[in-house]
């Protein structure tokens, strides 16, 4: 019987079908000294709803019920495979009864009429249900812990004093090439090499709790191989040294990735271009000196745990998260140039390759092109535009012709602009003073238009500017400013004065551009021929 400071939760499901005889058990247990929480059922399908419902910790069942047994609720419950302390409780008397209850699996057997065992029986139950149930769980766990063993990958030894196998798993045996049977009660020294047998007691290796090492082993066709070995003394309860148990594991797969994995970083580290490691959230796990280095870092560590994309200007974190990584979730890969950014706020152009590896990281190759995109915008303004002048070359604005031509910049104006003479001037004083009265034309046509038309030198002598969005009013205004422009120069200019032969037409419809050209030539030589003779030509004075 519990004592008087007892108090225990006991959930007590009940198959009863009155009441009043449930309300006795109750006052009866909670008497002994029980916290009950508990539920009364009187039929078989409220009795597998209930054991379905929750877990219990015993089932008190009346012997005969109108509608079920307490045979009937047994059987029940050993059909659900459910270890729960079970106490029959009847109002009738009878040996054959009681036996046939306790071979059918009942706890006890009770008479209503005498509950004065009930209490010490259900403190009985429910210590030996515990009991079972640890039993179970070191059971489970002895197996458990077997096959763990005899499946482990790695090889398991234990050796007695004399250091001879007393047990091996497969997985060791297999590693060196014998059956389990072959190694027990061999020495462990014919795992290992002729000559690297250290031989030493256990005694020794008390010392250390665990003794940690790679080694050389050696398999039964005489082969080596590496290993990384674990060791344990095994104590008794006096804290002497009983045996030792062993881990190995192969590692020479490791070992030659290992090799392959530093020559993989020594040339990681060399590489020129930029390589940073990303993981899934972002973060910078890992870059190269190389990539330090673009990006004005003194040290790898310095980027390391950073986002990657703040190593971009925010319009190209935008094409990160909206272009990019789309496209690397498609097809595994992306390659583009993004705008760089140095810890001093410098930007500079970036040639970028992204790839997707293994756990939804990334690996990014940078490289600079500051030196490459100058070269090309070296080459691509030497491409479009005339090296004397500064201005848009024929090939550039003939494009642009037929560019426009297809637009809707209407009315567009063209002026065609030739310098007086020119020939006369490079037979009589050279070329070179030829070419610096063609920058002086330069000057002057340049001085007289806006940001957004386009001024060429179309041949040796001849220039052409295009006026988008401009009527013709508009483009005599503009030719009345080269000609100010120009008389402006000529006043500063003490060995030569420049003239210039104009002209100007509108195109106003798509389609009706070179015809625009073609008649703003004709007004330029009906101004050149309309000039008196000498009196605008280039002089030299």
């Amino acid at each position: 019987m519990p004592d008087e400071n007892f108090s225990q939760t006991l959930r007590l499901l009940i198959v009863e079908d009155s009441p009043d005889d449930a309300e006795i058990l109750l006052w009866e247990i909670c008497r002994g000294g029980f916290q009950v929480e508990w539920e009364r059922v009187d039929a078989a399908e409220e009795m597998v709803a209930a054991l379905e419902r929750q877990e219990w910790d015993l089932i008190v069942a009346d012997y005969v019920m109108p509608r079920f047994s307490g045979l009937e609720a047994l059987e029940l419950l050993t059909k659900q495979g459910l270890d729960i302390p079970f106490i029959i409780v009847s109002g009738r008397v009878g040996e054959d009864i009681a036996v046939a209850a306790m071979r059918a699996g009942a706890s006890d057997y009770l008479l209503k009429g005498h509950l004065a065992r009930l209490v010490p029986v259900i403190t009985r139950e429910l210590a030996e249900a515990l009991v079972r149930r640890e039993r179970r769980k070191e059971q489970k766990e002895l197996y458990l812990l077997k096959k763990a063993i005899e499946n482990l990958p790695l090889g398991l030894t234990i050796s007695d004093l004399d250091r001879r196998i007393m047990y091996t798993n497969p997985a060791e045996a297999e590693m060196h090439g014998y059956s389990v049977d072959e190694l027990l009660g061999q020495p462990v020294r014919i795992l290992a090499p002729n000559g690297t047998w250290q031989d030493f007691s256990l005694h020794q290796l008390a010392q250390e709790s665990i003794y940690s090492r790679e080694s050389m082993n050696v398999r039964k066709d005489g082969t080596v191989f590496s290993t990384h070995m674990i060791s344990n003394v095994v104590m008794d309860d006096a804290e002497q040294p009983i045996a030792l148990i062993s881990t190995c594991e192969d590692i020479t797969e490791r070992k030659e990735l290992e090799m392959v994995l530093r020559r993989q970083m020594t040339a990681i580290e060399s590489a020129m271009d930029g390589i940073a490691v990303v993981d899934q959230r972002g973060v910078i796990s890992y870059v190269n000196q190389a990539c330090a280095a673009i990006f004005g870092r003194n040290l790898a560590t310095d980027l390391v745990g950073t986002q990657w994309s703040a190593l971009f200007i925010a319009e190209d974190q935008v094409r990160l998260l909206e272009e990019a990584l789309p496209h690397i979730q498609r097809q595994g890969n992306w390659r583009g140039e993004l705008v760089g950014c140095r810890v001093n706020e410098v930007i500079f152009p970036l040639e970028v390759t992204i790839t997707q590896v293994e756990g939804n990281g990334y690996v990014c190759i940078l490289r600079d092109i500051s030196e490459r995109k100058l070269t090309e915008e070296r080459l691509q303004f030497i491409s479009t535009h005339d090296s004397l002048t500064g201005f848009y070359n024929r090939g550039y604005v003939e494009g642009e012709l037929t560019r426009l031509d297809r637009s809707r910049q209407f009315p567009l104006s063209v002026v065609v602009a030739d310098v007086d003479c020119l020939k006369k001037v490079n037979d009589c004083h050279g070329h070179l003073v030829g070419d610096e009265l063609l920058r002086l034309a330069a000057q002057g046509i340049a001085g007289a238009f806006r940001t957004e038309d386009i001024v060429a030198r179309f041949g040796g002598d001849e220039f052409i500017v295009l006026l988008p969005d401009t009527d013709t009013l508009t483009a005599e205004g503009a030719i009345e400013r080269i000609r100010e422009n120009i008389a402006e120069l000529n006043l500063l200019q003490r060995g030569y004065t420049v003239s210039l032969s104009l002209g100007a037409a509108t195109a106003l419809t798509p389609g009706s551009l070179n015809e625009a050209v073609r008649l703003a030539d004709q007004r330029m030589y009906v101004d050149k021929h309309t000039k008196r003779c000498g009196r605008n030509e280039v002089v030299a004075t």
